[in-house]
């Protein structure tokens, strides 16, 4: 992953945008046949989140890779967006909403994901994380360290943006 200042109009420019592919809502409680509850320590706690199941981890990965290379590390990369887009972003609140926008190009695509939170600062993030990256907890970063993608972060921070470039 390289970490980039795009927006999404410069991404879609980019990957040459031919239409919007999938757009979904996902609410936990309205549609929890989309959802698996994740458990992480936290501290000295048992958290559990919701985020969308493997299923629909995977329908994404189909659409968004077709290099097949990159699929597991894409994978955790959503997951791992997702988990944080729940906790951080929505606040474990199964109410609110995150959108999922897949928009389709000539030269790839790019995966847009908006939580209903109140965001964070992610320049001053970004600025810190030095040679070993700590954002989105202890490994979080590494799970975007492939250069097969791009991720910009958008407006207050609920946002990211997810490029893969075709080979």
């Amino acid at each position: 992953m390289t970490l980039v200042n795009k927006t999404l109009s410069e991404m879609l420019d980019e990957i040459e945008y031919r239409g919007l592919m999938r757009y979904d809502i996902l609410i936990p409680e309205e549609n929890p046949e989309l959802f698996q509850e994740v458990s992480l320590v936290k501290g000295a706690h048992l958290q559990s989140v919701q985020i969308p199941n493997e299923e629909y981890l995977d329908t994404l990965c189909s659409l968004m890779c077709p290099d097949k290379a990159i699929i597991d590390d894409f994978r955790l990369a959503l997951r791992e967006t997702f988990y944080n887009s729940f906790e951080y972003g929505n606040r474990l609140d199964g109410s609110l909403p995150i959108s999922v926008k897949i928009f389709d190009g000539v030269n790839g695509a790019v995966l847009r994901i908006r939580d209903s939170g109140d965001g964070f600062d992610f320049r001053e993030r970004v600025e810190n994380t030095g040679e070993k990256p700590k954002y989105f907890g202890n490994k979080g970063f590494w799970n975007f360290a492939k250069e097969s993608y791009s991720v910009s972060f958008e407006g207050d921070g609920s946002i990211l943006n997810l490029e893969v470039l075709n080979n």
